[in-house]
């Protein structure tokens, strides 16, 4: 696989694990969508190498007592997967009470609308399972 190969897969990666921030955020929380993006970048960093060798970040005495340890990423990743589940949950958040405010202000005729809400703030909630769970067992 070629390094620009590598780079487009990331980016898909970056663009499908984001898309329910960006369908929820981007509009009226840019800044929470930059950071969301970035964190995820990173993440995206680390796992797109060609298959020559191992990426930037491999460590053999580190995975090793990774292994043993049942914990298969590195702290930082934890952190970045929790500061990733807060983003997400933020925007849950943030998008639930935009769209109280505005079913408060107009009569909620447009169920679709209403759908597409609703599911944009599950979708928002799933992954920040996701992260949390993934950064709390270490996979």
């Amino acid at each position: 696989m070629s390094d620009a190969s590598s780079y487009v897969g990331a980016a898909k990666l970056i663009g499908m694990l984001n898309a329910p921030l960006f369908l929820t955020s981007i509009v009226n929380e840019p800044i929470l969508t930059g950071l969301g993006t970035a964190a995820v970048s990173v993440l995206c960093l680390g796992m797109s190498s060609d298959s020559s060798g191992p990426t930037p970040f491999y460590n053999k005495q580190v995975e090793s007592r990774s292994l043993k340890s049942l914990s298969i990423i590195s702290n930082t990743n934890r952190a970045v997967r929790t500061f990733l589940g807060c983003i997400h949950a933020y925007a849950a958040v943030s998008f639930a009470r935009r769209w109280s405010l505005s079913a408060r202000a107009e009569d909620v005729k447009k169920y679709m609308r209403m759908v597409f809400e609703v599911g944009g703030i599950f979708s928002d909630l799933f992954i920040a399972c996701v992260w949390f769970l993934t950064a709390y067992f270490g996979q």
